[in-house]
Parts: C-alpha cells; structure tokens; sequence
C-alpha cells in the first residue's frame, strides 16, 4: 500500500466525520489567527517605533564630547559640515529640563530648543503637529508640546502656560501646536522652543546639545560618520541605527513575549489536534485491526493518521490565514488605544508573519498527530478484532 492509498483512506476519515473534523479545523484556525495577530502586533510597534524615532531624527547625531554637556564652536562646525558633499541639511538643538505649569498643575518637562527653518529640512517632525501649527524662527513667545502633556495637563491651543527653566528663569508662553512623536521617551514630557529665545533665557551662545545631521543618501551613515569625526575632529557621533539601538533592543523583548503568546495559543489548538485524533483511534480500534489483517503494515496505518493531521494542519492553516489577515488589516486601520503608552498602536500584516504563522501552525499539527498515529500503529491485530 502506497502513500496515495493512505491519503485516500485518511481523506475519507476526514470527511465521514464531519463535526468532529470541523471542530479540529476551527481550533487550528484559531491558533493561526492568534499567531498572526500576535506577530502582526510585534511587526506592527517595529515598524512604527523606527519610523517614528527616524522621522524625528537625523540620519547622523553629534553629541558632546564625553564629559561634557554642550558642543562648542556651533556655527564653524555647520559650516564645515555644510562643505561635506552628501550632507543635505542640520540641524542643531539645545535640550533643558524645565516645569510647565498651568493653572493649578506643574509637570517636570523636558525642554527642546530648535531652529524651525533647518528642523523642517532635516528631520519630519512637521508631519507630527496634530493640532495648530509648527513654530517658525521669529516666534519667541510660543511654544510647542506633545499630545501627552496636553491631555494631562488639559492644555489646549491658544492656552497660556509658564515655563520655568533649569536656570530658575521663568516665562509666560502660548501654545502654538501639539505634537504626536511616537516616541515614548519624547511623548512623555517634550516641549519645544525656538532655539534663539533659549540661548537668551539661557545665557549661552554658539553650542548645542546635539547636531542633527541629513545625509542625501540614509544608507550610507555608518561609513560617512567617519568622515565627519575626521572634519570636525570630534569622535561622539552616531548613525541612525545605533541611535535606535534601544528600539532593537525593546523590539526583541516584544518578539520574545509574542513568541511566547504565539506558543501558548497554538498549543491549545494542538492539543485539541491530539486529543480528538487519539479518541478516533480507541474509537476505530476494530477498523484499524481490520486493515492489518488484510495487509496494511504498521507504517501504513501510521501515515494515515499522520495525514489526517497535515489534512487538519493545512485546512486550519489556510482558514486562519485568511481570517488572520483580516484582523490584521482591521486593526492596522482601526488601531487600539494602549492607556499605558497613551498610544494608539495597530497591527501590521506582512508576507514574513504569514510564512511564520503558517509554518508554525503546520509543524505544531503534524506534530499533534504522531502520538495518536504511533498509538494506531502498536495496535495489535488480535486485540482490535477481540475489541468492540
């Protein structure tokens, strides 16, 4: 007996039970379509985390030297970097912890001063404003603060806030525009100022806490920030994937925990797979005894079970394949609101977590099978013609 006559036989097993069959499917597809959810979830924060963080960015970032809090001599280093042939723009910034206050609510902030003009060339954070409008470079008397801050502290557009700086300095500013970043760290506790009136409330001129740098070409940032620590002779600088590196790092603890979900809801459903198999066995322990008696070997009555559990496996698959992108599709348009992260975070659906869900669900059934298939096979003929 060939492996065609063992599909035949465990196609027909499959289909002279209906209910039963149906049920194993279902539970396959259920697990699928947790898996895709779950891999689409952690594919879904990867790729807005690196997006985010990189809009708001530049492709190289120059920081103090070690031990010190500022870069010197800005305005000479703008213009060597300005000579460099794929540099396309920079981007300075002055970073400050501060408290906002309004009303009868003080919060911890973190101060970040900008030249709007060179920001809007270098990095997108533009394209985060949500409400009212970006700064420009004659606005001293406004501000802008991120979406977080302004529904803790119920802030508006238009509002009026103190904001005192590390210095001690205090001024009274109105809100221009709130920003969505994305990036948690930044979301938290960010406002942003016009980089001039920080050097004046400051007492500083000529540095800046960082250099955002934009190159023509993103990809070649770990070799051309060598070129740059040679034309500013200055070794503190990175390219933009090291300076997600924590978002690396967080991305695999994600991958991780989604793995973990993935295996504990496909392990239900291949328990489910190995439960119901093994009792179609005890059940048709006299047909089994019937086919070795009329020469079906050990290893055939094997494969039979073992293919009505690929028969499970690829049904169950394909129907949580389908419904695993429908659900991802929907939340990748209707994402779900994290009160944690004050987020809203969607899923994303991609061939990489098809190929993963389905492999996955495919080993896990056949896997469901050999126990029940290995049981069928150690049936002895005597026994399963005595039994029932």
């Amino acid at each position: 007996m060939n492996l065609r006559t063992a599909l035949f036989y465990a196609k027909k097993d499959v289909l002279k039970e209906k209910r039963i069959s149906l049920f194993i499917i279902i539970a396959v597809a259920f697990g699928t379509t947790n898996v895709i959810l779950v891999y689409g979830l952690v594919e879904g924060l990867k790729h807005d985390l690196t997006n985010n963080a990189l809009k708001v960015s530049g492709d190289i970032i120059i920081y103090p030297a070690k031990g010190e809090k500022f870069i010197p001599s800005l305005r000479s280093k703008e213009k060597k970097l300005g000579l460099l042939s794929e540099v396309e723009a920079i981007a300075p910034r002055l970073e400050f912890v501060g408290v906002l206050s309004f009303k009868e609510i003080s919060k911890p902030v973190q101060i970040i001063a900008i030249e709007p003009e060179k920001e809007r060339r270098t990095t997108k954070i533009i394209e985060k404003i949500i409400e009212g409008e970006f700064l420009y470079d004659r606005d001293k008397n406004e501000i802008m603060i991120t979406k977080r801050l302004s529904e803790d502290m119920k802030i508006t557009i238009g509002d009026e806030v103190i904001l005192i700086f590390e210095n001690g300095a205090r001024k009274k500013y109105k809100i221009k525009g709130i920003l969505h970043l994305g990036v948690p760290e930044l979301d938290a506790s960010g406002v942003f100022i016009n980089f001039e009136e920080a050097e004046e409330i400051m007492g500083i001129k000529d540095i800046a806490s960082t250099i955002l740098v934009k190159l023509k070409n993103r990809y070649i940032s770990d070799e051309y920030k060598f070129v740059i620590m040679q034309q500013l002779s200055h070794s503190e600088i990175k390219s933009w994937e090291e300076e997600i590196g924590w978002i690396l790092g967080a991305i695999r603890t994600m991958e991780e925990l989604g793995n973990t979900v993935a295996f504990a809801s496909l392990l239900a459903a291949v328990i489910s797979v190995m439960v119901i198999i093994y009792i179609n066995v005890v059940r048709r322990t006299r047909q089994i005894g019937i086919m070795k008696a009329i020469g079906a070997s050990d290893s055939f009555v094997f494969t039979v079970f073992l293919l009505e559990a690929a028969i499970f496996g690829i049904l169950g698959t394909i129907t949580g394949d389908i419904a695993g992108y429908v659900a991802c599709k929907y939340f990748e348009t209707h994402p779900f609101y994290d009160p944690i992260y004050k987020d809203y975070i969607g899923t994303r659906f991609t061939i990489e977590v098809l190929y993963r869900a389905s492999t996955v669900t495919l080993i896990s059934a056949l896997a469901a099978g050999i126990v029940p298939a290995l049981k069928a096979r150690r049936l002895e003929i005597v026994k399963t013609l005595w039994s029932g």
